[in-house]
């Protein structure tokens, strides 16, 4: 399926996708959609930055100063690192429903987790008893 025409926003072009892929037969997207910000909601660069910054900054779901951001022409691209897949989603989302915003990479990494458990670290206890 392919998708074509003119959306007011990013949020309103994630939502058509969103829409489509629920379309039952659908298996794929060519998605050509173009983005024709109204007058009132274009932002520079700079001001959109500082408002996906401050987005970010009041988002209680990631950690105080992971997420980076650079904004080139409306098109947002998040780094950093978190711990986890809903903190990476948590930023994207943040940002992408930000009025001006064309568009959003998630470069976001995830941190690696060391994984632990009750029988891996059984086995290297040892016990040795002494006397009586």
């Amino acid at each position: 399926m392919t998708l074509t025409g003119t959306v007011k926003s990013y949020a309103q072009k994630l939502a058509v996708e969103k829409a489509v892929k629920r379309v039952p037969g659908v298996h794929g997207i060519a998605e050509e959609l173009i983005i024709e910000l109204p007058a009132l909601h274009k932002r520079n660069d700079v001001d959109l930055a500082k408002r996906a910054l401050h987005a970010l900054s009041w988002n209680a779901n990631l950690p105080a100063d992971s997420v980076l951001v650079k904004v080139e022409a409306g098109w947002v691209t998040l780094t950093g690192t978190v711990e986890w897949q809903y903190q990476r989603e948590s930023a994207r989302l943040a940002v992408a429903l930000l009025a001006g915003v064309c568009g959003v990479s998630n470069d976001i990494a995830l941190r690696q987790r060391i994984a632990t458990s009750a029988e891996i670290d059984a086995d290297r206890i040892q016990i040795e008893t002494f006397g009586r």
